[in-house]
């Protein structure tokens, strides 16, 4: 059974994504490089971490950068609904391109 679905440009090998999990704390960069390794290897897609703390703290990048060692897994960058009141469409572009994400749920 061939399991392979398109979606937003690329070819998922399952319909599957991990979820957004963490960024910005003391760990959330080993959780999300092993994470992104994972989406990598499976051929899914992930999304990051919510990026509110990376607009606000530009410093917390690092624990966001998973591009290195998921170079072709789909990255969907996230940014809650609640902070579309405070960032516009620019922020979200900003977003997309800090973190190589291929996307954004409102883009």
């Amino acid at each position: 059974m061939d399991l392979a679905t398109p979606f937003l440009g690329k070819t998922l090998k399952a319909p599957f994504l991990i979820g957004a999990m963490t960024g910005g704390e003391e760990n959330g960069e080993r959780i999300n490089l092993a994470l992104a390794e994972a989406a990598e290897a499976l051929g899914v897609g992930m999304m990051l971490g919510s990026g509110r703390i990376l607009l606000e703290r530009p410093e917390a990048l690092r624990s966001f950068r998973v591009r290195k060692v998921a170079p072709k897994a789909l990255l969907i960058a996230n940014l809650g609904l609640a902070q579309l009141r405070r960032y516009g469409r620019e922020d979200l572009l900003r977003l997309v391109e800090m973190l190589e994400a291929d996307a954004s749920p409102s883009t």
